[in-house]
């Protein structure tokens, strides 16, 4: 997966090997101060596929770090994983290691990259990730901010739960709605979200 990487833009910069390390040394901390605990692996449809999640964390947002870490500690390193993320992710060196560990922009010429169809990254429209609102998150040292200047997560459990796959064609039709898509899974993911959320007693302690 590591070999023959020029030419293919940003997929074609993941180093599986970099990341295999990487993950090696966030596993243990993430699974100590987050707690972090991932559910529903057995679900993960074979070849490629599309997962969306909620995004938490401010600046820092660790969802993917840690269901990125119990994909590959599960699958292996051979499969990829990679990351649709704003370009403001990438200012100064930053950009250069996190391509290395699969975390590309969000494009539609990436997306058809990384998951090879064209027609996905169509439907997905990706032209909906550019950041319209700036989230507020507390935490140390700054207190109540926004994206800038960035806070350290608190040490709150994270908990991740992979839903039932859905697929598209096969409850939408061919040529699904986009706007209707968009609707069932945010309605999916939300429902799951208010039954993780209720698991919780205490926001930090968890």
């Amino acid at each position: 997966m590591g070999g023959n990487r020029a030419g293919r833009g940003e997929v074609g910069q993941r180093d599986p090997v970099f990341t295999e390390r990487l993950v090696g040394i966030l596993h243990p901390l993430m699974k100590r101060y987050f707690r972090a605990e991932v559910r529903g692996l057995d679900g993960m449809p074979p070849g490629s596929a599309l997962l969306v999640g909620n995004h938490s964390g401010g600046m820092f947002t660790m969802d993917v770090p840690i269901l990125a870490s119990a994909i590959y500690r599960r699958f292996g390193y051979r499969r990829p994983v990679y990351t649709l993320a704003h370009y403001g992710v990438f200012l100064g060196n930053v950009g250069n290691w996190l391509r290395r560990a699969g975390v590309i922009g969000a494009s539609r010429a990436n997306a058809a990259a990384a998951l090879r169809g064209n027609r996905l990254a169509r439907l997905i429209g990706l032209d909906r990730v550019r950041m319209k609102i700036l989230p507020l998150t507390f935490g140390l040292p700054f207190g109540l901010t926004t994206v800038l200047p960035a806070n350290l997560p608190l040490p709150s459990k994270v908990g991740t739960e992979m839903l039932d796959s859905i697929d598209i064609p096969t409850r939408f039709g061919v040529d699904p709605d986009v706007g209707e898509v968009d609707a069932y899974v945010r309605a999916v993911m939300q429902r799951a979200l208010d039954r993780l959320a209720a698991e919780r007693r205490f926001p930090v302690l968890g």
